[in-house]
């Protein structure tokens, strides 16, 4: 968990909250390699990094990246 909340806060900010990392950790179910390329992806199709929206939007998104 804490390496997917490193990565996350490197990425998205300091602002970045747990739920958010832990979303992000659910929908990579905890591979560290595939949390840049989710972010990417999520900021590409302009949805808010926000808990809530990684977590509706993972399987749709992780299957571009996968």
């Amino acid at each position: 968990r804490a390496s997917v909340e490193s990565l996350v806060r490197r990425s998205v900010g300091e602002e970045a909250d747990a739920d958010f990392a832990d979303a992000c950790l659910e929908a990579t179910r905890g591979n560290p390699f595939l949390v840049p390329q989710l972010l990417r992806v999520l900021h590409a199709r302009g949805v808010e990094l926000r808990a809530l929206h990684v977590v509706a939007r993972a399987g749709h998104d992780l299957g571009d990246v996968r």
